[in-house]
């Protein structure tokens, strides 16, 4: 069993009551404040479904990678102007440039996960 591959299912349930808007504010206004760069690419790594995406596409043109195929095709019905790619955090190369990077929540934790 791949629990990465099972657990997407249920993620948004899981999820329900965070504060996608808040969290994505928050980080917005950080971005903004340290950012030196005019350039509005936003990277996801380890977008999911794309809860975070939602809000941050008022200010970003977003680009997401993830695992998983399933939570990419939620994110691209969420964020249809979003440029969304199955890749691997470890190791990745979209061969664009961008202004800013996030990797929200436990993302990082899911290395431990699938290596």
């Amino acid at each position: 069993m791949n629990l990465y591959q099972d657990i997407w299912k249920y993620y948004d349930i899981i999820y329900s009551q965070k504060d996608y808007r808040k969290e994505a504010d928050c980080v917005i206004a950080l971005i903004q404040r340290h950012n030196k760069t005019d350039c509005k690419k936003l990277l996801d790594i380890g977008c999911g479904t794309g809860s975070h995406d939602i809000f941050f596409q008022r200010d970003f043109e977003i680009y997401g990678i993830d695992l998983s195929t399933d939570v990419l095709k939620i994110a691209e019905q969420r964020i249809p102007d979003g440029k969304f790619f199955k890749a691997d955090m470890r190791d990745f190369d979209l061969h664009e440039k961008f202004g800013s990077v996030v990797s929200l929540f436990g993302v990082m934790n899911f290395n431990f996960i699938v290596a």
